[in-house]
């Protein structure tokens, strides 16, 4: 079947006047392989992707610390992105604060204004994850902090399991892919270190589902 992301990509081909913004979807549609059912999602995907497209120049005049871009979501409904924002405003739990460690760094330590973590060698920060069709941002803050500390501090760079935290760390009081908060993530950490993300596999993303905790401490 044909869909308006290949009926677009001819449009382009024959059309003797093209807006930029056109010209912009399209090149957005063939470079994340979108595909669209009919004239009406088109079209709504097309609004969205101006509306954003907007917001990227706007902060890209103003802002001066970050260049800002597109990616695969900038064809997104309010409601599916907010879907996909599971982080909760949860109380904090108490015994997070026991033991708690402040870093005051000496005057004399001369830190740098900014650092680049991306340019750091050894690797201290892993390439950007995805997290799908599951609201859970907050077992990716967690593990993508306990990841760059580890690496920061240990010199090794490891890939920790979302899966994990989503599937196993209820207890805690977080919900899988309807939401929680990085620090309960890491208070599960403390008395369950967690898999690697080579032998538990992120499923969430696609199954849209937190899935049966299989975790496994050995």
């Amino acid at each position: 079947m044909r869909t308006f992301a290949a009926a677009a990509l001819t449009a382009v081909a024959s059309a003797k006047v093209l807006s930029q913004s056109d010209f912009d979807f399209v090149n957005y549609i063939a470079k994340h392989g979108k595909s669209y059912a009919d004239l009406n999602e088109y079209n709504l995907r097309f609004e969205r992707f101006r509306a954003i497209d907007q917001a990227v120049n706007d902060f890209n005049r103003n802002e001066r610390s970050s260049v800002h871009g597109h990616n695969f979501l900038s064809d997104y409904t309010h409601a599916e992105y907010s879907g996909m924002m599971g982080l909760k405003n949860m109380a904090r739990d108490s015994t997070l604060d026991a033991g708690k460690k402040v870093f005051t760094a000496d005057s004399a330590v001369g830190l740098p204004a900014s650092v680049d973590w991306r340019s750091v060698t050894p690797a201290v920060v892993n390439p950007v994850k995805d997290q799908g069709q599951c609201g859970s941002c907050w077992a990716f803050s967690a593990t993508a902090a306990m990841e760059s500390a580890n690496a920061i501090f240990h010199g090794t760079l490891l890939s920790l399991s979302e899966q994990n935290l989503v599937s196993c760390s209820f207890l805690q009081g977080n919900l899988g892919c309807n939401g929680g908060m990085y620090a309960r993530a890491w208070n599960y950490s403390a008395t369950h270190p967690l898999q690697l993300e080579s032998t538990y596999p992120y499923t969430s993303g696609t199954t849209m589902k937190s899935g049966s905790c299989t975790y496994n401490a050995a």
